[in-house]
């Protein structure tokens, strides 16, 4: 005996043009902070990114888990990025 079961699913689709703008902030503010940051002579902690950029990135209307990821993918890139340059010079000598 076959039996056959049809699902019907309902699913909330975002508007495409308010999800490409996100994605477009996401992407500038990312990339505004890692600008801000890379003239530092270290790598700030978590904590000064958060008490530095927190507040900026509320008030243009992002939630606060963006924030956080933003602020973490941030100092990833940064670092990842001085370490393979530092790399870099290193193997040139």
């Amino acid at each position: 005996m076959k039996v056959k079961v049809t699902a019907k699913v309902k699913a909330v689709t975002p508007n495409s043009q308010t999800l490409i703008d996100f994605l477009k902030a996401y992407r500038d503010w990312t990339q505004y902070i890692v600008d801000e940051i890379w003239n530092l002579n270290y790598i700030p902690s978590m904590k000064e990114l958060h008490h530095r950029f927190y507040r900026v990135l509320r008030e243009q209307g992002f939630r606060a888990h963006h924030c956080h990821k933003i602020e973490r993918k941030t100092r990833e890139i940064v670092k990842a990025i001085r370490v393979k340059m530092k790399r870099r010079s290193q193997n040139l000598f």
